[in-house]
């Protein structure tokens, strides 16, 4: 399977202009360029989309498909217009202002290419006096890509955008009979849920779980750990049309107090 902090306040925003003015003067090639362009974007297509389920449990698998049911969770954008703001600080660096977020780029020839990854992580756990330890983590990563020449005064781009969902859960393999007076002798972790394991007794294939004096899983002695995760992740495209304003003063980009709008609107 292939898997994979953008700013969202506006004070970072005239920061990172203050910055690369900065770094221009340093450097003798003058204050950075800015151009303010009006980019239209195309309606959304659908996402393309994977999950999967990640495990070191020993002997377990995921079930096949099959199921009666399919959950479907889709969004959609009419066409969206926004103003965005392309300061160019020279040697082949910029940065692209929309509303409150800003975008890192490089350019190459005519071409630029702007990208920015947001990463949100949260953990809760719990951890024993006698070693055994239960957490559980949740991490959104969102990638931007964009791209699109600034040759001419009008021109075509794309916005690409890449979503990783990732749930884990993460279990001691052995614990002590102190540990398993509160949490049981069968582990808390939902492998149960989403693998199968045969049973050679019954010969039926049965939930995985993790026990409290057996080696469930393929463990080392600096990864002491059951664990697995839920992973989802989802690429999505949108092509936009670039036209060159007459805004160039950043006092009338201002003046625009982040302007968009979506067809659906008018």
């Amino acid at each position: 399977m292939k898997l994979s902090s953008c700013s969202r306040v506006s004070s970072t925003a005239v920061a990172l202009r203050l910055g690369l003015c900065t770094v221009a003067a340093a450097t003798s090639i003058g204050c950075n360029t800015q151009t303010v362009w009006l980019l239209k974007f195309d309606k959304t297509s659908p996402a393309d989309c994977e999950s999967g389920v990640e495990h070191n449990f020993n002997g377990a698998f995921v079930p096949s498909g099959g199921e009666a049911w399919t959950t479907v969770s889709e969004v959609q954008r009419a066409n969206d217009i926004a103003f965005a703001q392309l300061i160019e600080a020279g040697r082949g660096v910029g940065i692209l202002v929309m509303g409150d977020q800003a975008f890192p780029g490089e350019r190459d020839g005519n071409d630029w290419l702007f990208t920015w990854t947001d990463a949100l992580g949260t953990a809760n756990g719990q951890q024993h006096v006698s070693g055994y330890g239960y957490f559980e983590y949740a991490e959104t990563t969102t990638e931007w890509d964009i791209r699109f020449d600034t040759e001419r005064g009008e021109t075509t781009g794309e916005l690409e955008q890449i979503d990783l969902v990732r749930d884990t859960w993460r279990e001691s393999d052995i614990w002590s009979d102190d540990a398993a007076n509160t949490v049981g002798y069968t582990g808390q972790i939902p492998s149960a849920t989403m693998l199968l394991i045969n049973d050679p007794v019954s010969g039926y294939d049965i939930g995985a779980t993790n026990q409290a004096d057996t080696a469930d899983c393929a463990t080392t002695t600096d990864e002491p750990w059951c664990e697995i995760s839920d992973v989802s992740l989802c690429e999505t495209s949108r092509k936009f049309t670039a036209t060159r304003t007459r805004l160039d003063d950043e006092a009338a980009y201002n003046a625009l107090g982040g302007v968009s709008g979506s067809a659906s609107d008018q």
